[in-house]
């Protein structure tokens, strides 16, 4: 596979993002040690965030800005009908469905392409080209 690979200059938005990014570079470098002490107070906020989070759901109650906006009320199927047996798990309300999975193998589907076995405009329908990017991770302060 080839990857044609442009200029920074010839898509605006990676020239604005390298600018963007080298302010923030400069800012970081500046301003290190207040950098460094914001880093640490979120670090400490969002772990008492999460722990604070954890335990009232634990809990299940409101509690400070952690406000309950509703209880959903759920049954496990399957525990239902292997406790009730099949008769009564239906007549009480149980459900079931059959869920048809469809897939290819991509090896396959290519080898009858490139014999001409499918025709082009399928082809062109069907498949999907996925791109995957290297990630570069936001700023979080």
């Amino acid at each position: 596979m080839t990857v044609k690979v442009l200029p920074v200059e010839a898509v605006k938005e990676v020239g604005e993002y390298l600018e963007a990014k080298q302010r923030m570079d400069d800012l970081r470098e500046k301003y290190h040690e207040a950098v460094r002490e914001l880093t640490m107070a979120a670090e400490e906020h969002n772990a008492a965030l999460t722990a604070a989070d954890k335990a009232v759901r634990a809990l299940g109650v409101s509690c400070g800005p952690f406000v309950l906006m509703s209880v959903s009320e759920s049954y496990d199927a399957q525990f239902l009908y292997d406790c009730l047996g099949e008769k009564e798990f239906f007549a009480f309300g149980g459900t079931s469905k059959t869920v048809v999975e469809l897939g290819v193998d991509k090896n396959k589907v290519k080898a009858a392409i490139a014999n001409g076995l499918i025709p082009d405009e399928v082809v062109n329908r069907a498949r999907k080209l996925t791109n995957r990017y290297k990630r570069i991770e936001q700023v979080v302060l």
